[in-house]
């Protein structure tokens, strides 16, 4: 499962999602405080994320933090970060 969140952390554009976060003043509390996330720290939050619903032992799992959303499948991992959405079951 490493090479497939390697393979999504290389791929994601971090500094898009950084990028959209300076445009619209979107911070995240941190131990010192509010303030928009380097594009390190959006890469870690995302590893950690995905490493976590890696690591569940149900087929399905997701969890989501300060935009981001991390979902397993059981056919792979999937990473996004999200700004809207709407359901209906």
């Amino acid at each position: 499962m490493e090479d497939k969140i390697k393979g999504i952390l290389e791929g994601f554009d971090f500094q898009k999602v950084h990028d959209y976060m300076v445009l619209t003043n979107w911070t995240w509390a941190n131990p010192y405080g509010i303030s928009i996330p380097s594009v390190q720290e959006l890469k870690s939050t995302a590893a950690i994320l995905l490493r976590s619903v890696a690591s569940d032992e149900k087929e399905y799992s997701s969890t989501a933090t300060g935009g981001f959303v991390a979902h397993k499948f059981p056919w792979g991992l999937d990473l996004n970060f999200a700004l809207h959405r709407r359901s209906s079951y």
